[in-house]
C-alpha cells in the first residue's frame, strides 16, 4: 500500500512539473513574439519581462527625426532639433538612459553633441522623450573655412571651385546662439560648415569680426589706414572698418606722415581708435628698387620725374606713380611705403602691333599681375612673344595689366629680408565697390533709426537710400546702446531699386 501511494505521488509530481514547464514555455514564446513584433515596427531591442525598466527598454520608440541640433540644455535635459525635410523645430527631453552615439556607432555622452550637428533621433511620440540619438554618418564637416564667397540672394557658398547650396532658414550659429539670418556672415569670418552632398544645413561662425572706428582722423582723410597686412582702406569721415577678431598693428599714413598703434579686436564689439592721440613716428625712409621695361620709360612719383637707375628712397607714406614710354601704354598705380626695402618690376605693353613682315607674326600675350610670395618680386607686365604658328593674325589691341589705382599691401618678413608686395585694385571709400547703376537706389528701410554704413562709409539714418552699386557689399547698422551688426548683401545689376530690411538690433 505504501509503495502504491509513493508511485502515484511520483507520477503526479512528474505530470505537474511537465505541465508547469509547458505553461512557462508558452508564456515566454508569446512574450518574445510580441517583443519581436515591436522590434520590427519600432527598431527597438528585445528584453525579458523581468528586466524591463527605463534603462533596458529605452530603444523602444515610435517616432524618428533627422535634423540639425539648434539648442542643447544639459541642465534641464532638453534638446532642440530643426528637421531637415520640412524645417520644423521640435523640443525633446532626454535622460541619462538615452542611447547617444557618434557617427561611428561608439557610445558618447549628450555633452559631446554640438550645436549644428546633424543627427538621427528616435523618440516617443506621446511625450517627445528622446530614446536614441546618433550623429549622422552621412553628414560631412568642413572646418576652418576662411576662403569663401557667400551669395545670400542665390543661397550659395563657394569654396574654391565647389559651389554649395543653403536654404533661407539655414541654421547659423555664433557663440552658442542662433543668428536670425545668414547675412550676418562676413567674408572675414572663419566658418565650420556641416552638410550632406552639396547642401549646407548648418553654419557655425568659429571666429568672427569686430568693428574699428577712427576718431579725430581729419589730418589723414584721403590717406591710407591699414590693419595688419590684409586690410587697407582709404580714410574717410566717420568710417568703420570690419576686422577679424585678433591683435594687430593699425598703421595710418598720408603725405609722408604716419603713425602706428597696437589694437585688439574683439568679436562683435566696437573699438574706437582716437587717431589724435597717436604718437606720430619720426620720418622713416623706405628704399624701392625699380626694374622698368622698356629701359627708356620715365617714372613719375606724385607727378615728379624720378630717376630709377639706383634705389629710390622715399619717406614712409602713400604715393602715386606713373610710368610712360613713347609707343607704350601708360601704367598708373598707388604705392604705399611703410617698410625698409621693397622691389617693383613694371613692364609696359604696346597698345597695337603693326602688320607682321615675316611668315611668323607676333602674337600678343597679356600677363596678369601674379600672386606673390615672400622672396619674390611684384611684377606688372604686358609682354609680347613670338609663336610658332605661321597663320597671319590681325593687329591686336592691348590693355595694361592695371588700369585703375591700386593699393599695395606689404607681406610681413623678418628684418633685413627683401619683401614683396601684392597689388589689388583700389576700392576707393568702399571696401567692395561694384559697378554704379545711375538713376537707381539702394533703400535700407529697417530697422528704423539706426546709422547705416555702406562698405564702411556713413550713409545716414534709416530709412535711407543711396546710389545703387552692383556686387557684394557690406551694410553696417549702428545705434547707441545696441550691438553693431554687419550684413553681407549681393546687389543685382538690374535697372531697378533694391530694398532691404534687416532684423532689429539687440540691446547691449
Amino acid at each position: 500500500m505504501h509503495k502504491n501511494y509513493s508511485f502515484r505521488s511520483a507520477i503526479f509530481l512528474l505530470f505537474l512539473t511537465i505541465s508547469l514547464l509547458c505553461t512557462l514555455t508558452g508564456c515566454t514564446n508569446t512574450s518574445n513574439t510580441s517583443n519581436i513584433s515591436n522590434v520590427r515596427r519600432y527598431g527597438g531591442v528585445v528584453k525579458a519581462k523581468s528586466e524591463e525598466s527605463e534603462s533596458t527598454t529605452q530603444l523602444n520608440y515610435n517616432g524618428t527625426c533627422y535634423g540639425v541640433v539648434t539648442a542643447l540644455d544639459t541642465e534641464n535635459l532638453t534638446i532642440t532639433i530643426q528637421n531637415i525635410d520640412d524645417d520644423s523645430i521640435r523640443l525633446y527631453t532626454y535622460t541619462g538612459a538615452t542611447d547617444v552615439r557618434d557617427k561611428y556607432g561608439d557610445i558618447i555622452s549628450m555633452t559631446q553633441i554640438n550645436l549644428g550637428d546633424i543627427v538621427n533621433g528616435g523618440y516617443d511620440e506621446g511625450n517627445s522623450k528622446m530614446k536614441k540619438l546618433t550623429k549622422s554618418a552621412d553628414a560631412w564637416e568642413n572646418r576652418n573655412v576662411t576662403d569663401f564667397k557667400i551669395d545670400n540672394e542665390a543661397g550659395t557658398i563657394k569654396i574654391g571651385n565647389t559651389l554649395y547650396q543653403f536654404k533661407e532658414n539655414v541654421v547659423v550659429l555664433s557663440d552658442g546662439q542662433r543668428l536670425e539670418t545668414a547675412t550676418e556672415i562676413h567674408e572675414k569670418d572663419e566658418l565650420l560648415l556641416r552638410g550632406y552632398d552639396k547642401t549646407i544645413y548648418s553654419i557655425t561662425i568659429t571666429k568672427g569680426h569686430g568693428y574699428v572706428i577712427l576718431e579725430n582722423a581729419e589730418d589723414y582723410y584721403d590717406g591710407i589706414v591699414m590693419v595688419g597686412n590684409r586690410i587697407g582702406q582709404q580714410v574717410t569721415e566717420g568710417m568703420i572698418l570690419i576686422v577679424p577678431e585678433g591683435e594687430y598693428n593699425l598703421h595710418i599714413t598720408k603725405d609722408g606722415h604716419s603713425a602706428t598703434k597696437s589694437i585688439k579686436v574683439v568679436k562683435n564689439e566696437e573699438l574706437i581708435v582716437d587717431v589724435g592721440q597717436f604718437k606720430e613716428e619720426a620720418q622713416q625712409i623706405g628704399s624701392i628698387e625699380f626694374t622698368i621695361k622698356p629701359e627708356n620709360a620715365i617714372l613719375y612719383i606724385d607727378g615728379r620725374k624720378t630717376p630709377y637707375d639706383e634705389v629710390v628712397e622715399l619717406v614712409y607714406g602713400s604715393y602715386k606713380i606713373r610710368v610712360e614710354a613713347e609707343g607704350y601704354i601708360t601704367y598708373k598705380a598707388d604705392l604705399l611705403v611703410n617698410e625698409s626695402f621693397q622691389k617693383r618690376d613694371i613692364t609696359l605693353g604696346k597698345p597695337e602691333l603693326e602688320e607682321p613682315t615675316t611668315t611668323k607674326p607676333l602674337e600678343t600675350v597679356v600677363a596678369s599681375t601674379p600672386e606673390t610670395s615672400q622672396g619674390q618680386t611684384t611684377t606688372s607686365t604686358v609682354a609680347t612673344t613670338s609663336p610658332t604658328t605661321t597663320t597671319k593674325t590681325a593687329p591686336t589691341v592691348q590693355t595694361p595689366t592695371v588700369t585703375t589705382p591700386t593699393v599695395i599691401t606689404p607681406t610681413v618678413t623678418e628684418p633685413n629680408q627683401t619683401t614683396t608686395q601684392q597689388e589689388t585694385t583700389a576700392p576707393g571709400p568702399g571696401a567692395n565697390t561694384g559697378k554704379e547703376i545711375t538713376d537707381y537706389k539702394v533703400h535700407i528701410e529697417a530697422p528704423s533709426g539706426v546709422s547705416v554704413y555702406f562698405d564702411g562709409v556713413y550713409q545716414g539714418i534709416a530709412p535711407v537710400s543711396f546710389t545703387k552699386q552692383s556686387g557684394e557689399h557690406t551694410i553696417i547698422l549702428k545705434q547707441e546702446g545696441y550691438a553693431t551688426k554687419a550684413h553681407t548683401i549681393t546687389i543685382s545689376g538690374d535697372k531697378a531699386d533694391s530694398h532691404y530690411s534687416f532684423p532689429a538690433l539687440v540691446a547691449n
